[in-house]
């Protein structure tokens, strides 16, 4: 295994799950066969679906493609679609990817386009696959060290990464073509350790992001084969949505005990942030997975804890945080070439809220994402050895709450809706009452308050397409999102503050 190329935080959407969740079988993302696929990053789709994005390698002899690949994946964990190329310009190391606004993301990565010389790219893509707008450079920096991104839902999205001598770490934002809005911005201070790694970038509700970076000395390693003697530590700092700095970067733990490696930094609604990582004891090499909790000030909600012992290794790990606070941590476990995935739900105030659950025997770099209340999908990379390398696998989870999809037409078709109240940041997904066979209605707040009247009236002897109506009685943000069972859907977004505007569309989605 090589675990240098770990994942990015989660995109945060609502957490609420049992202690053992219902996992679905192990499954196999990349149909590529050739070469090494690996690095996964996972988004949560529009239609209640995930879309994996990986990178591709050919290493030594051979030919396959290399680049940046995806894979749309469905709620049980079918393939929906071929496998997409989403760019075969340079071999691609790794890679993030991230929402950045209803049925779009953000991909970015390093490659090395001249000698001496890395570049940072980035593409918005839907989730067919189809490029939404150019591909764009954001920078210059290492191409081996993952990039960081966080967006809002306009498109307008930060981009980290780690300068070519690992000395820095930059950012700067982009609207939704690719354009730069303002100068590129160090958000690191001098000093801190001759090297930095691993940039995590998370965004709250108010556009507002974090960053966290590792920060040491790697002269005789790396980040997950660390030197002897141990050192390294974990570095914080919080920025406006116009890129202020709100607070001094600061480390995320001080005991000097240990080393710190592998940040994971994820936040909640109110803009308060957890920090996961891995450290090791600088005399014995032995080691955990800790987490830490902070307020939006940046201000430690208590002490670290650790969660897992790992044994005389760091290992990556990858975190999630719901609205309420609440946060999934998953963690690779155990030395060679096949630690196990592991996984665990805590509670705002840092408490378990259940046992730990297997993901699988076998675990790398591992990503995932929500799909919404109970549902998500976790993707890692697995090293498969001789001329396969690495391949992507992934395993699907679903403790679905009742009463928040609307069955439509015999089942064919689903409405969900999630809203945002703009006065309170409360996000939220809409439970739902069905009426008839084409119609129902959906309420936010309390059954007794109902918001939306939606209604899907069949169209296809008129001009082959399903009819889709809504009325509403709100001015919160809403998202509707129809989805037909072949995975097809189509969305709809009433903007915060506005009184909900009708919709009456006669083209929602095809018959056939």
């Amino acid at each position: 295994m090589h675990p240098r190329f770990r994942s990015s935080a989660l995109f945060c959407l609502l957490l609420s799950l049992p202690a053992l969740p219902a996992a679905g079988q192990v499954f196999d993302i990349n149909s590529s066969r050739v070469g090494w696929q690996k690095c996964p990053a996972v988004v949560a789709g529009p239609a209640s679906d995930y879309m994996v994005v990986f990178a591709s390698e050919i290493i030594g002899a051979g030919e396959g493609r290399e680049g940046v690949l995806a894979q749309r994946i469905g709620l049980s964990g079918q393939r929906i679609g071929p496998e997409l190329t989403l760019d075969t310009t340079h071999p691609t190391p790794c890679l993030t990817a991230t929402r950045s606004g209803p049925g779009r993301f953000l991909v970015a990565w390093g490659v090395k386009v001249d000698i001496g010389r890395h570049a940072i790219y980035a593409r918005h893509f839907d989730f067919q696959g189809k490029p939404q707008g150019q591909k764009f450079q954001a920078g210059e920096g290492s191409a081996y060290v993952r990039p960081g991104a966080a967006c809002d839902p306009e498109g307008r999205c930060w981009i980290a990464w780690v300068t070519e001598h690992v000395n820095t770490v930059r950012m700067r934002r982009f609207t939704l073509s690719g354009e730069p809005l303002g100068e590129e911005i160090r958000v690191d201070a001098p000093g801190g350790g001759p090297e930095r790694w691993n940039v995590q970038v998370s965004a709250d509700s108010q556009g507002g992001f974090t960053l966290a970076w590792w920060s040491g000395d790697t002269s005789t390693g790396t980040p997950e084969d660390p030197p002897t003697p141990l050192n390294g530590e974990i570095r914080v700092r919080r920025f406006s949505a116009e890129g202020e700095p709100l607070v001094d970067e600061f480390p995320v733990a001080t005991d000097p005990t240990y080393a710190y490696y592998s940040p994971v930094i994820c936040q909640a609604e109110d803009g308060s942030f957890a920090v996961a990582g891995t450290r090791l004891r600088k005399d014995t090499r032995s080691g955990g997975a800790f987490l830490r909790r902070f307020s939006a000030s940046g201000t430690p909600a208590g002490p670290e804890s650790a969660v897992v012992q790992i044994g005389e290794s760091s290992a990556p790990v990858e975190l999630a945080c719901g609205a309420d606070g609440s946060v999934l941590f998953l963690w690779v476990q155990g030395n060679g070439i096949d630690p196990a995935l592991l996984g665990r739900f805590f509670g705002p105030a840092g408490e378990p809220t259940g046992a730990p659950f297997l993901v699988s025997d076998s675990g790398g770099s591992t990503s995932a994402a929500l799909a919404g209340p109970g549902r998500f999908l976790v993707a890692w990379d697995r090293y498969e050895g001789g001329p396969r390398g690495y391949e992507v696998l992934g395993r699907v989870y679903d403790v679905h709450q009742p009463g928040l999809q609307l069955p439509l037409h015999q089942g064919r078709f689903r409405i969900e809706a999630t809203f945002r109240d703009p006065n309170t940041g409360q996000l939220g997904q809409a439970h739902v009452v069905p009426l008839t066979d084409e119609t129902g209605l959906l309420w936010f707040f309390n059954s007794d308050n109902i918001e939306l009247v939606v209604k899907l009236l069949d169209g296809c002897g008129v001009n082959g397409h399903f009819w889709f109506f809504a009325g509403g009685l709100t001015d919160v943000e809403v998202e509707i999102t129809v989805i037909d069972g072949d995975g097809s859907f189509k969305q709809y977004r009433n903007p915060p503050g506005t009184a909900f505007l009708p919709i009456q569309d006669t083209r929602a989605l095809a018959c056939d």
